[in-house]
C-alpha cells in the first residue's frame, strides 16, 4: 500500500512538471509576449500656453532595478502614446511640468488613454481604456492629496534616474 501511494505521488509529480511548460508557453508568438509584458499610455493635452512644456515624463512605478522613466515628446496634436514595459499590475505615474502628477494603474496589456487639461493645476484627467473608472477614482484621491506632493522639489528630467527616484523616497 505505502509503494503504491509513493508510485502514484512520483507519477502525479512527473505529470504536473510536465505539464507546466506547456500551459506557460500559451502562444509562442512574440506579439503576445511583448504585450503581455507592456502597456500602451497614450493622452491627448488641451490649453497648453505658448510657454509651457511639450514633454510628459511616464514613471513606472516599480521598486525592481528594471523600473524606467520614459520622456515623451507631445506632437503636433498635443498628444502623445508610449509602449512601456510593465511586468504585473501596479500604478504608474505621468508627470507634466513638473509638479502636476497623473497617477493610474494598469496591468501587463493593458491600454490608457487620457484626457488632459493642462489649464488647471492640479491636471483635469478623464480617462477610457482599460481601468477607466478605477483610475479616475485613484487619480481623484491623488489630486486630493497635490499640496503634500507639490513639497516635492523634483530634480531636472535629464538627472539619473537613481537620482530623481531618491527624492521620491525621502518624502
Amino acid at each position: 500500500m505505502v509503494m503504491t501511494n509513493r508510485i502514484f505521488t512520483i507519477i502525479a509529480s512527473l505529470m504536473l512538471i510536465a505539464s507546466v511548460p506547456c500551459t506557460a508557453k500559451g502562444s509562442d508568438s512574440s506579439a503576445e509576449t511583448s504585450t503581455q509584458d507592456s502597456i500602451i499610455v497614450s493622452g491627448r493635452f488641451r490649453n497648453i500656453a505658448e510657454r509651457m512644456p511639450r514633454t510628459a515624463t511616464i514613471i513606472e512605478c516599480d521598486p525592481s532595478d528594471k523600473s524606467v522613466r520614459e520622456i515623451c515628446e507631445l506632437d503636433s496634436n498635443d498628444s502623445f502614446c508610449h509602449k512601456i514595459p510593465l511586468s504585473y499590475p501596479h500604478t504608474f505615474t505621468v508627470n507634466y511640468n513638473r509638479r502636476n502628477f497623473i497617477n493610474a494603474f494598469a496591468a501587463p496589456g493593458d491600454s490608457i488613454y487620457m484626457d488632459i487639461d493642462a489649464s488647471t493645476s492640479p491636471l483635469s484627467v478623464s480617462f477610457s481604456g482599460d481601468h477607466a473608472e478605477i483610475n479616475q477614482q485613484y487619480n481623484s484621491a491623488f489630486q486630493y492629496m497635490s499640496p503634500l506632493i507639490n513639497a516635492v522639489h523634483l530634480p531636472a528630467d535629464t538627472v539619473a534616474f537613481e537620482e530623481y527616484m531618491h527624492v521620491m523616497c525621502v518624502h
